[in-house]
């Protein structure tokens, strides 16, 4: 999990590729977001709290990836845009990104606040217990959730989900309204229908991550699509390779550093593509030994002997008799 992790991350720090995701997945391929508005920023957020006692505690979590964008209108307008990656159902994802997203918020009001101060501003009465000017606004925080697991989903998408609320008394259900519903994002390959809505190796990693649990698929379109796949850079690959669960094929591309990257990459292609040859040619070789057993096994219960045995050296006549069981 933790190699995923790391591949994606590389991956997704390439502001192409970010803006790539979000462009995709918020607007449908509408470019929107554009890479050279990005701003990395740090992963972490947290909080300083006390509690009751007068301790101070600190309430921290970690992002995989965040950025910053800012989308030019008439209005020059900010948003938060954070990554999650998934390579197991979290079944507590909502209660999960619900503390991150509320952390990313808290943490821009204490900036917001330290900012002030150092400028030299007070604020008195209301504003100065919430930390905010009267009409101040916050960024936007978006994060969407990118699970790339072979099982389906079958985790909550929202809070709401996790509370109990389809199995409960009517007067308990009375009170659903007055519990805020946060809901997740989440991004699932095999369910996305349209990939041209990607104009990145997202494209293709997408596709290849959706075709993963049927290998026919997956090296069929490896071959259609060798050409796109063969512009992947070594981190996309590396990426794309470890998604796929090709940890080995990846260790060996990665320690191979004597050759150039773009060779490691069409290799990595042409082995995927050979696997597929192999596979299809034990699968086809399997099928055989499976029809002629269960045609030795039909003349035998017949007591058909010399057709048994002129079968096992004619070929032309070991069809006519598949042909006549319907094997």
């Amino acid at each position: 999990m933790a190699e995923k992790d790391l591949h994606v991350k590389k991956m997704l720090e390439d502001k192409a590729c970010f803006a790539d995701l979000f462009n995709g997945v918020l607007f449908h391929g509408k470019q929107i977001i554009k890479p050279e508005l990005l701003e990395q920023m740090t992963v972490e957020s947290g909080v300083l709290t006390t509690d009751k006692q007068g301790m101070k505690r600190v309430v921290q979590r970690q992002r995989d990836v965040k950025m910053k964008a800012s989308l030019s209108g008439g209005v020059c307008f900010s948003v938060i845009l954070c990554e999650e990656g998934q390579s197991d159902i979290h079944y507590a994802m909502p209660v999960r990104n619900m503390l991150y997203d509320a952390l990313d918020y808290a943490e821009q009001i204490e900036e917001t606040d330290r900012e002030r101060k150092a400028r030299g501003e007070k604020l008195t009465g209301p504003e100065y217990f919430s930390g905010l000017d009267r009409g101040e606004c916050l960024m936007p925080v978006i994060t969407l959730v990118w699970y790339w697991g072979r099982k389906q989903w079958d985790g909550p998408l929202e809070l709401h989900q996790m509370l109990g609320f389809d199995n409960c008394p009517e007067e308990a259900g009375a009170i659903r309204d007055f519990i805020p519903n946060y809901k997740i994002n989440l991004i699932n390959p095999q369910n996305m229908e349209d990939m041209s809505v990607f104009r990145t190796c997202l494209q293709q990693i997408f596709s290849m991550v959706k075709y993963n649990s049927d290998k026919t698929l997956l090296y069929q379109y490896v071959k259609e699509n060798r050409e796109q796949l063969g512009s992947l850079t070594g981190n996309e690959m590396n990426a794309l390779l470890a998604l796929l669960g090709e940890q080995k094929r990846l260790a060996a591309i990665m320690k191979n550093q004597g050759e150039k990257e773009g060779m490691d990459v069409c290799r990595a292609i042409d082995e995927l593509i050979e696997d597929g040859k192999r596979e299809g040619e034990m699968k086809g070789e399997i099928k055989g030994e499976e029809r002629v057993s269960k045609l030795n096994l039909l003349l035998m219960a017949e007591k058909r002997y010399d057709d048994l045995e002129r079968a096992s050296k004619d070929k032309e006549y070991r069809r006519q008799l598949f042909d006549t069981f319907g094997i």
